[in-house]
């Protein structure tokens, strides 16, 4: 089974993925703040990231800079509420 890691700072955001990641048949960790979703993206193995940008304390790009820079290789998939064409 696939191991998916979601992070949003929005508990109904991340209960909606989970719902609908599980039925899907997927694993699944989350976090709620970048330093959690760094700590987890290592030790919890997962083989994807689904990432808000928009997080307390570490912002989704720092995450993303962490990782890389840690050689944690994992792709990631942005999740935003962003629209502006600048975003």
């Amino acid at each position: 089974m696939k191991k998916l890691l979601i992070v949003d700072d929005e508990q109904s955001i991340l209960t909606l993925l989970e719902f609908n990641l599980k039925k899907a048949g997927y694993e699944v960790i989350k976090a709620m703040d970048g330093n959690q979703a760094v700590k987890l993206a290592i030790e919890g193995n997962p083989d994807l990231m689904i990432l808000d940008i928009m997080l307390p304390g570490m912002d989704g790009i720092e995450v993303c800079k962490k990782l890389r820079m840690e050689k944690v290789d994992l792709p990631i998939l942005m999740l935003t509420a962003k629209d502006d064409e600048f975003d």
